[in-house]
């Protein structure tokens, strides 16, 4: 098997390689640059590629690679949204939320959504971990995601994703009662609990 097989099958189920792990497997450098100017392989930032026809979204091949830059990191908001199916669309950029004194690295050239969480719990509560893309990553799962696209409307540009996220977590079998508990274990201020008390509501009604 030539390198340049090698090479397209370690990527062919969409999971994205950095350059240190392909040489480690013994893939030479020059391969892998034959084969990102033949067009067989794409680079999603630097040191970070995966195959160009195995259907890999490039804003998802993004926030991998920038899991994989800042492995204290959390995908949040909205890539946590698209990831536990809370919405349809890949954001542009990832949003990665880190420890105040995690280093916070680069994606596709652009520094991404970054957030630094310092309250407690914040990388405990909700937390999950999935295999996605051959990497293994943090997120907050889907109860912590509807608290934290409340907590950060602002970010957003107000409350509409949370709102849509809220409808597909109940209409998926999410239990509001997960919710309120996270953001009592969270201590989130008052105006994140009335938000979601007036979206529990607002659920309920429908």
């Amino acid at each position: 098997m030539t390198q340049l097989q090698q090479l397209q099958d370690l990527l062919a189920d969409g999971s994205v390689w950095r350059s240190s792990k392909l040489r480690s497997l013994g893939i030479r450098p020059q391969a892998i640059a034959n084969a990102l100017k033949a067009g067989q392989i794409c680079q999603v930032s630097k040191g970070f590629y995966y195959r160009t026809d195995a259907g890999v979204d490039p804003e998802f091949a993004s926030l991998v690679a920038a899991c994989h830059r800042m492995p204290q990191g959390v995908a949040c908001l909205l890539s946590a949204a698209h990831l536990t199916g809370l919405a349809d669309r890949v954001p542009e950029q990832p949003w990665i939320a880190l420890p105040a004194n995690a280093h916070g690295s680069t994606a596709r050239g652009q520094a991404g959504r970054l957030l630094r969480w310092t309250y407690d719990g914040a990388f405990e509560a909700g937390i999950v971990e999935r295999r996605i893309g051959g990497a293994s990553i943090k997120l907050t799962g889907p109860a912590r995601t509807v608290v934290d696209l409340v907590r950060y409307g602002r970010h957003l540009g107000g409350l509409e994703p949370a709102a849509d996220a809220t409808r597909r977590f109940v209409a998926s079998g999410g239990a509001f009662a997960d919710v309120a508990t996270i953001a009592m274990q969270l201590r989130v201020p008052e105006e994140t609990l009335r938000r979601l008390e007036t979206l529990r509501v607002v659920m309920a009604a429908t």
